[in-house]
């Protein structure tokens, strides 16, 4: 090959790829500072799961600062009706309690305990949100995790998606919206926390290919990074760890967007999917290291102030 055909390939690689980062910080840009979803939510009902607390929480008053009746999925009944009479007080919407166990709840009766809540009415916005992770929160090697973590883990992270969309997607609006909470350890192996980010892989894969099943609706993977929450063991909100009230908002505000947000999986909120897009430019196996020192340095601490408190 000639100088000047080499350097006629190498200038055209160069230009497809200005361009293609071209579209990621414009479609980054458009989708979180332009882009506000302007749907009325006014008298539209949205059932969350997990609603009594951490992000559920926010999805729970931002859809009712928005209008929205909200139907609220607790495992708890007087967490659940002290978040009702706050809501209704607070934005004078329509807030409606289900109570379900999903540890411990079959199929049939998730499915009956939502339908009987629900009653007649069509569901516009699904949220399925409930989730656990690690006992203790804690990371582990996967051999040394205790084994009835995993049954749990599978129980409320992936049967309560499946069997709550499976109740809920017939009677939703054919144009209704499905927000599906995963995490960013979805995105990569992370190890200490191997069962746990597996289970929220599933999540994403669910909504991806959903989304393409179901093309009238709106379905997301929302793939958070740290937000303030009594599972995540933050105390104090940061522009990286923000409120679940300000991440839940950046969500709904992100539904609908055409341009920008990767086939439905997003982080939502903006300082997170930067710090994803420019992680994805990291080396696979110098990221996985640096995760791995920072899990088992967590591992470590968390393990020590166990050990002081039997003290």
């Amino acid at each position: 090959m000639s100088c000047c055909g080499f350097s006629c390939v190498v200038y055209t690689l160069g230009v497809i790829l200005g361009l293609v980062l071209l579209k990621k910080v414009v479609g980054f840009i458009y989708a979180h500072f332009i882009y506000k979803n302007s749907t009325n939510y006014r008298g539209k009902n949205v059932l969350i799961t997990g609603a009594t607390s951490g992000i559920g929480e926010g999805f729970a008053h931002e859809f009712s600062r928005r209008g929205a009746n909200v139907i609220v999925v607790a495992r708890n009944e007087e967490k659940g009706q002290n978040l009702k009479n706050t809501l209704e007080t607070k934005y004078k919407n329509q807030v409606s309690i289900a109570i379900v166990d999903f540890e411990k709840a079959s199929r049939e009766e998730i499915k009956q305990a939502l339908l009987n809540v629900v009653g007649n009415n069509k569901v516009d916005v699904l949220v399925n949100n409930v989730g656990i992770n690690n006992t203790n929160n804690s990371p582990f090697p996967f051999t040394e995790q205790p084994e009835s973590d995993f049954d749990k883990l599978i129980k409320v992270n992936l049967h309560s998606v499946l069997s709550v969309t499976r109740a809920i997607m017939p009677i939703m609006n054919e144009r209704g919206t499905i927000l599906n909470l995963s995490s960013y350890t979805a995105q990569y192996p992370t190890p200490l926390m191997t069962v746990y980010a597996a289970t929220k892989s599933f999540i994403n894969a669910f909504s991806l290919a959903l989304k393409y099943e179901a093309p009238k609706m709106e379905v997301y993977g929302l793939s958070p990074m740290w937000v303030k929450s009594d599972m995540t063991m933050v105390r104090r909100a940061t522009l990286m760890k923000p409120e679940a009230t300000v991440y839940a908002r950046s969500c709904v505000d992100i539904i609908g967007c055409p341009f920008g947000v990767s086939y439905g999986l997003t982080s939502a909120y903006w300082p997170h999917d930067l710090v994803v897009s420019l992680l994805a430019l990291v080396p696979e196996s110098f990221l996985m290291k640096q995760m791995k020192g920072f899990l088992s340095g967590l591992m470590k601490k968390m393990q020590k102030k166990a050990e002081e408190k039997k003290q």
